[in-house]
């Protein structure tokens, strides 16, 4: 009889606990923690502090999107932080995944295929 009690409550538990975010977002975190470094050196983005300074220091409110080109126009004490718009693209697209909304791409929408 205890047993089934116990039994019971941990099925109850597992169950919540297969549609907890928090634990697939703790996965998530793990990941882009290890992959982030790697992707930053090959695709030549700047670091995130850096960058975060610069959106800080710019006064911008905090829940505004930040444009591709906004992205591109900051600068460290090395020049840009992002050489081309292939660097930058490509961090708002990684990025983007991760923050769903907080970043937004201001490209021209792609031609149709007739």
């Amino acid at each position: 009889f205890l047993l089934a009690i116990i039994v019971d409550s941990y099925c109850r538990v597992a169950e919540r606990a297969k549609d907890n975010e928090a634990v697939d977002m703790f996965i998530n975190d793990t990941v882009h923690i290890m992959v982030t470094p790697f992707l930053r050196r090959t695709h030549g983005w700047p670091r995130n502090r850096a960058l975060l300074k610069s959106l800080q220091g710019a006064g911008r409110p905090d829940d505004e999107p930040v444009s591709l080109e906004e992205l591109m126009s900051y600068e460290g004490p090395r020049g840009p932080y992002f050489k081309t718009h292939k660097a930058a693209q490509s961090y708002m697209d990684y990025f983007a995944q991760k923050v769903s909304g907080k970043l937004a791409t201001v490209l021209p929408p792609k031609a149709e295929a007739p």
